[in-house]
């Protein structure tokens, strides 16, 4: 059960952790999707080559962003841009039954007009697991992010998260991840403060060899900003499923609704931020040379509504990938 457990956690977790976009207040601000699926990702890693010392991750991906927002206010601007991933991992000798695995994450995403607009990011990362049983076990991941926004330093992230997983029969199972992100916001203090997220991810698998799967996943949190009008509630609920179809491709979709209520009164508009909408992944993927090389056809689809105009808005993503996995 765990092979397919692993690939069916890296197919959804793949949909969405190259989707940074260069309007980083608006993608970084409170979002709990990437550190959910880093954290899924780690756990697959626990089985997937879990003897190998090392490991490399190198992706490269071509979008296009139909709507690259610019400023509050702007309507956003359709352009195309280039990603570039690098994940590299090294697993230390078990202590006392803990396994510890450290890592280091780059990314950047280069637009074709919008150039004052690019992203880059650096993630330190420590991950520990120790066995409770067959089918049990927990996680505590430690993690320091720096993301650069046009050159210059943009946010500094802490960000300490427990999990626990439990494998309840060869097709049913339970992820419970909570974490604790300190974020500072270099050029923009309002936005600095504390995040707290409380996610559970229900598998089910079926099909020959439970190479088939579904999820469920309900995420609960709080954002407690320096500016009082930025704290906010937020929950998402998220279905998701993989499957695999001819010549070797797969195809793997989730569907999230969110919504987020603001504490504070907005300064600009004169009423309190409601945000709800919902967010459409897909990625079509097959691999190219063996287990190495892989090729992807992701799109992504967004539908905001807010009661603040400016945060009102519709994208949708079109890219392809290629990652090479040593």
């Amino acid at each position: 059960m765990r092979i397919p457990l692993c690939r069916w956690i890296v197919a959804t977790s793949l949909v969405t952790s190259l989707f940074l976009t260069a309007w980083a207040e608006e993608k970084l601000a409170g979002e709990d999707t990437v550190a959910i699926d880093r954290s899924e990702s780690s756990l697959a890693g626990m089985f997937t080559g879990k003897d190998k010392i090392w490991g490399l991750d190198l992706r490269s991906s071509m979008e296009y962003d139909s709507n690259a927002k610019l400023n509050d206010g702007d309507l956003g601007k359709g352009d195309a841009r280039f990603i570039f991933g690098l994940s590299a991992d090294v697993n230390l000798p078990k202590v006392k039954d803990i396994e510890t695995r450290l890592s280091y994450s780059f990314y950047k995403d280069s637009y074709d007009d919008l150039d004052e607009f690019d992203l880059e990011g650096h993630t330190l990362s420590t991950s520990f697991n120790r066995n409770l049983g067959e089918k049990m076990f927990c996680l505590l991941d430690y993690s320091f992010i720096y993301f650069y926004f046009n050159g210059d330093g943009y946010l500094q992230r802490h960000s300490i998260a427990p999990s626990f997983y439990w494998s309840h029969t060869d097709s049913f199972a339970t992820f419970i991840r909570f974490s604790w992100d300190n974020n500072d916001y270099v050029q923009i203090d309002r936005l600095s403060g504390d995040t707290y997220t409380l996610s559970v991810r229900e598998f089910f698998y079926f099909g020959p060899d439970n190479k088939m799967g579904l999820y469920a996943q309900g995420v609960i949190g709080y954002n407690k900003a320096v500016d009082v009008s930025e704290d906010f509630n937020n929950y998402r609920i998220s279905l998701g499923g993989s499957t695999p179809l001819l010549w070797k491709v797969s195809l793997s979709a989730d569907l999230s609704f969110f919504n987020r209520r603001y504490k504070g009164i907005d300064d600009v508009e004169n009423v309190i931020r409601r945000d709800n909408g919902w967010v459409f992944n897909a990625v079509l993927s097959r691999p190219v040379y063996k287990e190495i090389v892989s090729a992807r056809l992701y799109e992504r689809y967004v539908r905001q509504r807010s009661s603040l105009s400016v945060r009102d808005y519709l994208d949708n993503i079109i890219g392809f990938e290629l990652a090479a996995k040593f």
